[in-house]
């Protein structure tokens, strides 16, 4: 049962992404004599602005000053944001219902507290609506590792099992998803499909599309009936349809434990593949690697960006070691995993890092043990 919200703060409270984007244009032209652009600020959406001072300093070769830089575009965004910024559509229902329900509430930010207390100053909704705070400034690694959502988990006393994280960067669905938290994504800076494949359980366009709850029982329901809604009209629906498809010609006569799977690629493609045991059990290839092959053949060389794998038991099958470690050759610790028992209905959603930690991997010639 979710019993805490984890909210991020950018694009998911405030409305502050534009604000945000034309603090460094500013800042950066004014200080480093550089015109940046969206496509620039892109891949550190998210990540807080050390990380993203640091890359635009490396990608553009800049003499610059990571504390210099950071007070230079929150002096932007403290100005820009006068008078203007308001929180995002259904922010303040959601947080009202929130409220009435029971659920814990925090916010954790990649950014430093003081563009935070700007943010809230800005809008008046301050630091008496939310029970724990976490800021870019009070962790050591920010998004996409899972440190800040972890803390904000502890913060509310409770596990990040029982968090549901509100996010709209990639990064911070990473970041939810590595420190064990659900995940609901807003398209205030992505398209639905990136945020998938990074980890959201469900997307919608904002929180005023969250339908109004007033109970712990009730917000839980409509939490579970979204994400069923999402996943079978999304890229995963689609995985699974395809792992379903598949399972119907699994050749098990040993075990009859049957296995169907299904392989997004980063092209884009879908392939699917089952189990297919031998007299030789040694011989018996699983419905993961199956699929696995599929793309391969289809594609050559290729990366998996996701796996469904359906199975007829209670309890959805992961795969087995063997597999964990073939597919670990072709997928990152970020690859989501989508188990599905099509006897129960019982769903599970994983990071492929959670279910293979430690993976064999060779050395490139030249480099250290």
């Amino acid at each position: 049962m979710i019993r805490g919200i984890l909210f991020d703060v950018d694009g998911v409270i405030f409305d502050s992404e534009e604000f945000i984007r034309q603090s460094y244009y500013d800042w950066y032209e004014k200080r480093h004599n550089i015109k940046i652009t969206y496509e620039d600020l892109l891949p550190y959406t998210g990540t807080g602005e050390p990380t993203s001072i640091n890359g635009l300093g490396r990608a553009f070769g800049l003499d610059y000053d990571l504390e210099e830089d950071k007070k230079g575009i929150y002096d932007c965004y403290a100005r820009l944001i006068q008078g203007v910024l308001q929180p995002l559509p259904g922010v303040r229902k959601f947080i009202e219902n929130a409220g009435k329900a029971g659920l814990r509430l925090a916010l954790a930010t990649s950014a430093d507290r003081s563009k935070l207390n700007s943010s809230m100053k800005a809008t008046g909704l301050g630091p008496e609506n939310f029970d724990f705070i976490v800021s870019g400034d009070m962790v050591s690694k920010t998004k996409p590792d899972g440190s800040i959502y972890r803390y904000a988990a502890a913060g509310l006393v409770l596990p990040n099992e029982e968090c549901l994280v509100i996010e709209d960067a990639l990064s911070g669905h990473i970041a939810a998803r590595r420190a064990g938290s659900h995940s609901l994504g807003l398209m205030t800076s992505f398209t639905a499909d990136p945020q998938i494949l990074a980890g959201a359980d469900c997307v919608i366009k904002d929180l005023s599309e969250f339908p109004s709850f007033s109970t712990l029982e009730e917000f839980n329901a409509v939490w579970e009936k979204m994400c069923n809604d999402f996943r079978d009209a999304s890229i995963v629906g689609k995985l699974i349809d395809r792992a379903s498809g598949a399972i119907r010609n699994a050749y098990a006569p040993y075990s009859h434990f049957r296995v169907g799977a299904a392989v997004l690629t980063s092209n884009g493609r879908i392939y699917g593949g089952c189990n297919v045991e031998n007299a030789s059990y040694g011989a018996t290839i699983c419905a993961e690697r199956g699929a696995a092959m599929a793309a391969i053949e289809a594609e050559g060389k290729t990366e998996f960006k996701a796996i469904a794998i359906v199975s007829e038991s209670p309890e959805p099958a992961p795969p087995c070691a063997l597999c964990r470690q073939f597919l670990a050759e072709f997928a990152g610790p970020d690859m989501q995993v989508y188990l599905i028992s099509i006897k129960t209905g019982v769903f599970r959603h994983y990071n492929f890092g959670t279910l293979m930690p430690m993976v064999f991997e060779l050395e490139e010639p030249g480099e250290k043990a």
